[in-house]
């Protein structure tokens, strides 16, 4: 999550503001955004799977009460 907020931090700095906030293509080619490691990505994503897979245990049961 980290990560995420340090990439919205970037791109808030680069806004302009009026009556809208507007970042411009060019200044977010230029950001440089953070991304976890090797090792906590293969965390997350399995983290991810375990998620997928409850909801799917959950969407079965469901639909066998149906």
């Amino acid at each position: 999550m980290q990560y995420a907020r340090s990439s919205a931090t970037a791109i808030d700095s680069q806004k302009t503001q009026t009556a809208q906030a507007n970042i411009f293509q060019g200044k977010i080619k230029q950001l440089a955004i953070p991304l976890p490691g090797l090792e906590e990505q293969n965390v997350i994503v399995a983290m991810v799977d375990d998620l997928l897979g409850a909801t799917e245990e959950i969407e079965t049961t469901l639909d066998a009460q149906l």
